[in-house]
């Protein structure tokens, strides 16, 4: 029987998963927002919620990092919207998702855009458009830190795409 993890060995794994990810999670902050003290603050709110969650987290076959870079989206779609970025006008002036055309999105586009409607997409959705869009991985980035093919993120990516397009022209 495993005996229940103590609270120094709950340490001990939240520094290694720490000294592992925070680089690359500031990293992706700070190119959302531009603002180093900004990144700084949301980096800590980022691994404090993670310190929070780490004795109920649940490896479910995806690395820590995915864990992460989900927690690192809300937090940062919490700061866009506490500071009101997310208006409509822009939203539908950025809006680049046509009938028949595979949209192409410039960073400030798809943060506009996407923001705003993540809550409403699956966790699958939300967590390819946002390391795509967001984090600008690759497909096959993306399959390798899933744990999926990249034949599989491509998939899930035009399904988020069409999901996307029909929650934005309701």
């Amino acid at each position: 029987m495993k005996q229940p993890e103590t609270s120094a060995d709950l340490k001990t794994r939240f520094e290694a998963l720490y000294r592992e990810n925070v680089d690359r999670i500031h990293a992706y902050i700070m190119r959302r927002v531009g603002d180093r003290e900004l990144a700084h603050d949301i980096t800590q709110k980022v691994f404090l919620r993670a310190y929070e969650a780490l004795p109920r987290y649940k490896n479910e076959g995806k690395p820590y990092a995915a864990f992460l870079f989900r927690i690192a989206s809300n937090e940062l779609v919490n700061e866009w919207r506490s500071r009101g970025k997310m208006k409509m006008e822009e939203l539908e002036e950025s809006h680049a998702v046509t009938e028949g055309k595979e949209p192409e999105l410039d960073a400030d586009e798809a943060k506009k855009m996407l923001a705003p409607h993540l809550p409403a997409l699956s966790e699958d959705f939300r967590l390819v458009l946002e390391l795509r869009y967001f984090a600008h991985l690759e497909p096959a980035e993306i399959g390798t830190m899933t744990g999926w093919s990249t034949n599989k993120v491509g998939v899930i990516h035009h399904r988020a795409l069409r999901k996307l397009e029909s929650l934005m022209t309701r």
